[in-house]
């Protein structure tokens, strides 16, 4: 199936411009549609095999709507958005071809795909769905299969969570009035990796974490038990009470089980850099 024509609608975006080497790379033809090109998104439809979708979650349903008529039903139409129920229910809807839901989980800095996890929900074709997978495989990729529902849950999580923890933590800095820079010549190891966080966070488009937070059906339970948490540990800290806040550690601990141990493996690794200067981080890293 290497004569195949690959349309990307927002292929001058990040993500989009990855897909395009990705696909090229793979030997394929590929066309790309967006803000500034003279294709527009329907002729594109009408003129690929495969559409692939790589457009803002906010947008990601209208266009569906517009290009999924012209889609040939014996062609595939897959998306690489953040979230999948209601994306992937517009997919089903307003087409009549193939239909796949990705969602590759790393971003378009990625200098090759090899280990890099690919989320996958199974729409309609088996088929297509075939020749996704073992492509992905051939380049080295872990897939993951899913369902709609599924991901997105699971994504209120590795997402949601870590995004809102990250926020919470930068507008808690901000609270205190923070000197930046004087906190960084302080910093440990776990600070400055927390800074990274949050600085990359914030220089990227906050309109991606404004949607992945609204518009995951899942966030708003997430976030009532993070607030719940943060309330819980901060009354242990403020009464002092040495002995809950260590039985608190302790049940965590448990929880986390051998992973944590695993965990501490790879973290060593990320902190190397920093403990290899002889700072006095060396000797608390915490």
């Amino acid at each position: 199936m290497k004569d195949l024509t690959i349309g990307i609608i927002g292929g001058t975006g990040g993500m989009g411009k990855w897909l395009k080497g990705f696909f090229e790379d793979s030997g394929y033809r590929v066309l790309i549609a967006g803000r500034y090109t003279t294709l527009n998104p329907v002729e594109l439809a009408k003129e690929s095999d495969v559409v692939v979708l790589s457009v803002p979650i906010n947008a990601a349903q209208m266009v569906i709507k517009e290009v999924g008529p012209h889609i040939r039903k014996d062609g595939l139409l897959l998306d690489v958005t953040s979230l999948k129920v209601g994306i992937m229910e517009a997919m089903l809807k307003h087409a009549q071809s193939s239909v796949i839901g990705t969602h590759p989980l790393f971003g378009p800095t990625a200098r090759s795909i090899t280990n890099r996890t690919v989320v996958i929900c199974p729409g309609r074709g088996d088929k297509w769905l075939a020749w996704l997978t073992n492509l992905l495989r051939e380049k080295g990729a872990k897939i993951k299969i899913s369902t709609p529902e599924e991901h997105d849950q699971m994504m209120s999580i590795v997402q949601g969570l870590t995004h809102l923890s990250t926020i919470a933590l930068a507008q808690t800095i901000k609270a205190l009035n923070v000197d930046l820079d004087d906190s960084l010549q302080h910093a440990t190891p776990v600070y400055r990796l927390k800074m990274y966080m949050i600085g990359r966070l914030f220089a990227q488009n906050l309109g991606l974490y404004t949607d992945l937070e609204m518009q995951n059906s899942h966030t708003s339970e997430v976030a009532k038990a993070f607030l719940e948490s943060v309330q819980m540990v901060s009354k242990i800290v403020q009464e002092k009470d040495s002995s809950r806040f260590r039985e608190l550690l302790n049940e965590t601990a448990d929880f986390l089980g051998d992973l944590k141990h695993t965990i501490l493996d790879e973290a060593s690794n990320v902190f190397a850099e920093f403990l290899d200067t002889g700072s006095n981080s060396s000797r608390c890293e915490e």
